[in-house]
């Protein structure tokens, strides 16, 4: 059986395996079913925006962790029995 690494061939550093290029090919394909598809479309860029919302959220400093930590101190505690479920089984 081959070895199908998604790599670089060693030949040439621009080259890629068969591999590399047949998934790259689907994965165009897909993206072109999922453009073509208004009500997916629709559900894709709701879901990027979720995601661009949480990656400007993410702490990149200790300044942004300081701040996480400060709002999440001034957020009201949460009842200790519903977050332990290790103590139920």
């Amino acid at each position: 059986m081959k070895d199908v690494a998604a790599q670089p061939s060693k030949q040439d550093d621009h080259k890629y395996d068969e591999y590399a290029v047949r998934n790259a090919c689907d994965t165009l394909k897909k993206a072109e079913e999922i453009r073509e598809d208004e009500k997916m479309m629709a559900l894709v860029t709701k879901e990027l925006g979720k995601e661009h919302k949480r990656t400007k959220k993410a702490i990149r400093s200790i300044g942004d962790l300081r701040q996480a930590a400060y709002e999440k101190s001034k957020e009201p505690a949460e009842d200790e029995e519903s977050n332990d479920l290790s103590e139920e089984t």
